[in-house]
């Protein structure tokens, strides 16, 4: 009987379950247990929908309990690897438990980094989980309800100017969406003056959406200036409160609202693991995904890097972890039937961005394409990557009603970025190889 433990549900880690789910149709001597500190799966590409009510927030989760039939899914967060036995100590609740492998997955993902920004933590809201989102829906009403309250002049622009920080595909994504959003509620706040609304995207590079090339990243900034956001290119944020932001550039903005959308790290599990990495942090997969030097160890998703075939490392995306996850549910099957293994080998088939208001940009084979094509191109391509029939269809249900129906300024649950309620402990390292939390008392790491 091979006991196989996937770390992590991502991307990369249930598309590997899935995978082997199917296998474990026809064979008995697999037994896979999938560990995930929640038990559903976040389709990250959706979540800047939920901000402006485009997708509710429930569909853009999926329960991992309706996905596998044969596969345990484990809601647990993985506390510690001892390779020496052969196990993961995983927690919950108060509860410990050493759980045996004879091959581990890694799929733990990222997390964000503000570490480097510690007034910016203190403020920003970060974009990283469907809690985040939510969130952040609920942070816009809040500055309508306040702008709307107030008298004073100031104060109403500063509660109606959004600030958001990273020029790439989640940074633009999210300001559409912000901008859709305040777009739809505008019409229940009467007193609000349009004048008064500022939205604001800074970007470090010289160009927004370096992802799609220079051509395509000028586009995206026009029609974005066309619709009167700022841009401050070339640009960083020097210091933040919660009444204002000041740029590198002079500019001092005052704002209740602060997105960060930049900035991850490897999960404080990945690097407690005693593994090959990058400068980084990130595990050094070879291209079969195993982790040299390290029999029954696999590494894939935005955990790891994965050499091309010249060398140079897959860009961390989820058409790269679907089919990362394919190849190792294969490899890992060919390791235990003695089969020789297959490099992981993808070419791309290109990268999408929507840029709101039913406009885009996208590579496709190499090929540009922007306006509405390109947006119909990036929602058929998310899509057909969302696992599980129901929730594709719910989505496809938000998506046809979105314009039709009014935006919703309910505030239910998180006022504030789940990122912001939950402190990491330290972690120490014991001689026998386990990473724990320095306190007996402390929550553990999560992954």
């Amino acid at each position: 009987m091979q006991r196989i433990v996937i770390v992590g549900g991502g991307f990369g880690g249930i598309y590997t379950a899935l995978a082997l789910e199917k296998a474990l149709r026809v064979r008995e001597d697999l037994r896979v247990t999938l560990i995930n500190r929640t038990n559903y799966f976040v389709y990250y590409p959706l979540m800047p929908e939920v901000i402006s009510s485009g997708v509710e927030p429930r569909h853009v989760v999926v329960p991992l309990r309706t996905l596998f039939r044969r596969v345990r899914v484990l809601e647990a967060e993985v506390r510690a690897l001892d390779e020496s036995r052969r196990e993961v100590l995983v927690y919950r609740d108060g509860m410990q438990a050493r759980l045996p492998f004879d091959h581990l997955v890694l799929a733990s993902g990222v997390e964000a980094n503000l570490a480097a920004f510690p007034a910016v933590a203190e403020v920003a809201f970060p974009f990283k989980s469907a809690e985040d989102a939510i969130a952040l829906h609920n942070q816009i009403v809040d500055a309508f309800e306040a702008a709307d309250f107030s008298e004073e002049p100031a104060e109403r622009r500063a509660q109606l100017t959004f600030v958001v920080v990273g020029g790439g595909a989640t940074g633009v994504e999210c300001l559409g969406e912000i901008e859709a959003y305040i777009e739809g509620i505008r019409r229940y706040y009467p007193r609000v003056d349009p004048r008064e609304i500022r939205l604001v995207l800074v970007e470090l590079a010289p160009r927004i959406l370096a992802e799609v090339g220079a051509r395509l990243g000028e586009y995206a900034a026009d029609r974005l200036r066309r619709r009167g956001i700022e841009l401050h290119l070339e640009t960083s944020v020097t210091d933040a409160d919660s009444s204002q932001v000041r740029l590198s550039n002079g500019a001092l903005i005052p704002t209740r609202t602060l997105v960060w959308t930049i900035g991850t790290a490897p999960t404080a599990f990945t690097k407690s693991l005693d593994f090959p990495k990058d400068a980084k942090g990130y595990l050094k997969a070879e291209p079969t995904l195993e982790i040299e030097g390290h029999p029954g160890v696999w590494a894939l998703g935005d955990a790891a890097r994965i050499p091309d075939p010249d060398n140079r490392p897959y860009p961390p995306t989820a058409q790269h972890a679907v089919r990362e996850a394919r190849r190792l549910a294969s490899n890992l099957l060919s390791t235990i039937d003695g089969r020789p293994l297959k490099p992981y080998v993808f070419h791309t088939y290109g990268t999408f961005v929507s840029i709101g208001a039913h406009d885009g940009v996208a590579v496709i084979r190499g090929r540009q394409v922007k306006g509405l094509l390109a947006w119909l191109a990036w929602r058929a391509v998310h899509f057909g990557l969302l696992p599980g029939a129901e929730r594709k269809l719910r989505v496809l249900v938000d998506w046809l009603f979105s314009r039709s129906r009014r935006k919703d300024v309910v505030q239910i649950g998180l006022r504030r970025p789940a990122s912001q309620l939950v402190v990491t402990p330290r972690v120490a390292f014991l001689r026998e190889g386990l990473a724990v939390p320095s306190s007996s008392d402390a929550e553990p790491p999560l992954v």
